[in-house]
């Protein structure tokens, strides 16, 4: 090649092969070969000195290599900005032709290891490739890798930087998109704060509804321990009071009072206090009002009154010593009255209220 190029060769960087399926003919039928960077780091050193053609040849022929090849592989290396495996080579006048054409490059090795065929990205292959021998690099019109491409130094290397700005970016918009320790950290504190708010909240909840519920459970029990004990004094007998049906009535009127001012009666009474409270205003200013009319009549008519008076008085005292006497009569028949009336009334209030037990 250098004995019968006319110019210098020239120094390209070709693209000859990446991780993934790749089609092969053996036997006569098309196979898909799975070849992963595994092997291709365990392979990269072979291609070093092998020699290039126009399109693939069976077999090299060391003998006639010098005339036949149209340049040499000077190195193969992995690329990180693309995730590919380039070859740095140098070709020569008849090569520099096809590159300018648009040619690309196709490389051919020697499998030494095999392994079994598998799945690969949900794709079935027929057989892995482990290991290998490169055996040449051939200048071709159809590739058989889609990305193969021959570039000079300078696109190679702007190649780079444009892939290199592209890493950035996506790297960049990744870290932006996490967040960096201390917001980690204040984010958890954040989290913390707002689960013991919960947590203290749900407690208290439970608590005051707990204690509501056992506070009403206390009322009822309360009410059901003092009917009982109405129920319990009204079934004893008289003799069993010292003094007698008298303080029997009184204790029951006692226990049912008790009832009536229970905590859950409390804004019923105090309803009915405040409502009494008005009547008894509007009473008093309706009685200041027949109070001043009954003045300005009385004015008009003293003199007449004077004139009677003393019989008035004569038939008042005698009015009054009338009243008085029937009470006295009637004392003893009026106090049995109001003790059997004052007991049946404090049982049906209980039952009216609370029911029979």
């Amino acid at each position: 090649m250098i004995e019968n190029s006319k110019n210098f060769p020239r120094r390209y960087f070709a693209r000859h092969i990446k991780e993934g399926l790749v089609h092969y003919l053996e036997n006569g039928r098309d196979k898909l070969y799975l070849v992963t960077n595994e092997a291709l780091h365990k392979m990269n050193s072979s291609f070093e000195g092998k020699p290039i053609y126009i399109r693939h040849v069976d077999e090299v022929d060391t003998d006639k290599m010098k005339e036949e090849a149209v340049g040499y592989v000077v190195k193969s290396f992995y690329n990180e900005f693309d995730g590919a495996w380039w070859a740095e080579i140098i070709a020569d006048d008849e090569a520099q032709g096809y590159i300018e054409k648009g040619w690309a490059v196709s490389n051919a090795y020697l499998p030494t290891e095999l392994g079994s065929g598998g799945v690969y990205h949900d794709i079935d292959y027929d057989k892995e490739v482990k290991s290998g021998v490169y055996e040449h690099l051939a200048i071709v019109d159809n590739p058989r890798y889609e990305e193969a491409v021959i570039m000079t130094p300078e696109d190679f290397k702007e190649f780079n930087e444009g892939r290199k700005t592209e890493l950035d970016k996506l790297k960049n918009s990744k870290e932006n998109e996490m967040l960096s320790e201390e917001d980690k950290k204040e984010l958890l504190d954040s989290l913390k704060n707002s689960l013991s708010e919960i947590v203290k909240d749900t407690v208290k909840n439970a608590l005051d509804e707990k204690n509501a519920e056992d506070k009403k459970n206390a009322e009822d029990e309360d009410h059901r321990q003092l009917i009982r004990e109405i129920a319990a004094i009204s079934a004893k007998g008289e003799s069993d009071f010292e003094g007698g049906l008298d303080e029997k009535v009184r204790t029951i009127i006692g226990l049912a009072e008790k009832l009536g001012y229970s905590k859950d009666e409390a804004k019923h009474n105090a309803d009915d206090e405040e409502e009494d409270k008005k009547d008894e205003e509007e009473k008093k200013d309706e009685e200041s009002e027949d109070k001043k009319d009954n003045e300005s009549d009385e004015d008009s008519k003293e003199n007449k009154c004077n004139n009677g008076e003393d019989e008035e008085k004569k038939e008042e005292k005698k009015e009054n010593s009338k009243f008085f006497d029937f009470l006295h009569n009637a004392k003893s028949s009026s106090d049995k009255s109001k003790t059997v009336a004052t007991m049946a009334s404090g049982l049906a209030l209980g039952r009216a209220r609370y029911g029979s037990k």
